[in-house]
């Protein structure tokens, strides 16, 4: 393997400088080289997409992580000893073949990120509601059918990500998000330049849509949310970022696009084929009445305008 004595500099270099931080994200290793032990003062490791089928034991040595990266693997099982690396305040299993979690996760108090994204889980473990730090979890793309009432428990939660499940109902609580939801009616912030203007009602907004046909950006209070709104007639535009899941969305739907799919950012969408119009000029153009309506469903809902049909990829 022409790589290995690369690598091999490379976790040198790391030890002899006391990195921090070490990526070795889609090197195909197979396995973890047992030099990695070495570097104990790592708080980040990133070994995605490395094509492991196990860890090693000594993996859970390294105590000082707080980032742990192990998306894009073939992992079919995360070993008990993990629970025990306390200090991780992130870990990333997504794209595995996971179809269950040992329970000494539940130890992992910690945690702020936990990336679940991409495996085979059907049922959430008990434990999971115990990780009362989490301010961000993805679920997409396994193969869960119902939601744990225990899961609303998780008040500090900004970001739950859930498409890609088969779920046929949503709970209650999920429809009723905790503090730092935008209030439906509360004022939003337009911004043209340096400073921002209070919208408070439609006919505001009207005023400054008309008085800047070069685009607006509008955002809620807490600047969690954001709809760019460009007036040009049949070529109006819009862009959404906000509530965690959607960066930026088009349409219509081009044809033959798979259903329920999201964009993940502006540069993405425009490379990507679903995203390509047969003419160009006319990429993701839309009516100006279409584009203050938006922007109006906006200031009334809190919530990204679903006057628009959005083309959703994960």
């Amino acid at each position: 393997m022409d790589w290995l004595p690369h690598l091999q500099d490379v976790i040198e270099a790391a030890r002899r400088d006391g990195a921090l931080s070490l990526s070795l994200n889609g090197r195909a290793l197979g396995s973890l080289p047992e030099s990695l032990r070495s570097l104990t003062t790592l708080t980040q490791l990133d070994v995605n997409a490395s094509r492991l089928t196990v860890l090693p034991d000594w993996l859970g040595g390294l105590t000082g992580l707080t980032s742990l990266g192990l998306s894009g693997n073939q992992l079919t099982a995360l070993p008990d000893w993990l629970g025990n690396m306390t200090g991780l305040t992130e870990l990333q299993v997504g794209r595995n073949q996971l179809s269950g979690l040992p329970e000494s996760l539940g130890n992992l108090t910690a945690l702020r990120r936990l990336g679940l994204a991409g495996n085979r889980l059907t049922t959430l473990p008990d434990w999971l509601g115990n990780l009362s730090d989490l301010t961000w979890l993805d679920l997409s793309g396994n193969r869960l059918t119902a939601l744990p009432d225990w899961l609303g428990g998780l008040t500090g939660l900004t970001r739950l990500d859930l498409i890609g499940n088969p779920l046929t109902v949503l709970p209650e609580w999920l429809g009723n998000p905790a503090a730092g939801e935008h209030p439906p009616g509360a004022p939003l912030h337009a911004w043209a330049g340096d400073a921002p203007v209070t919208v408070t009602g439609a006919a505001d907004l009207d005023a400054i849509l008309d008085g800047l046909p070069g685009g607006v950006t509008l955002t809620s209070q807490d600047g969690a949310r954001l709809l760019h709104v460009i007036l040009d007639g049949d070529r109006s535009s819009l862009a959404w970022e906000g509530d965690h899941d959607v960066l930026i969305s088009w349409g219509p739907v081009p044809p033959g696009a798979p259903p329920g799919q999201i964009a993940g950012d502006a540069q993405d969408a425009f490379d990507d084929p679903w995203f390509a119009a047969a003419d160009q000029d006319s990429f993701g153009d839309i009516t100006e009445d279409d584009a203050r309506q938006a922007g109006h469903e906006f200031l009334r809902t809190g919530r990204r305008p679903a006057s628009i049909q959005w083309l959703d990829k994960p």
